[in-house]
């Protein structure tokens, strides 16, 4: 009888990450947050402008 080798996914581990790693990870999605709220701003600011003329 042969041992049952196949997984499920949630057997699967993730790669283990090094606390300074998972730290780099952190910080990387709050830059890319912030810069994606810059950009909507940017998007926004003359809108709000245009509309804030004609009144």
């Amino acid at each position: 009888m042969q041992p049952n080798t196949t997984l499920c996914p949630a057997e699967i581990a993730k790669p283990v990450r090094s606390s300074r790693s998972r730290i780099q990870a952190r910080a990387a999605h709050i830059f890319a947050t912030c810069a994606m709220g810059s950009w909507f701003l940017l998007g926004i600011i003359p809108v709000v402008v245009i509309l804030y003329s004609f009144s």
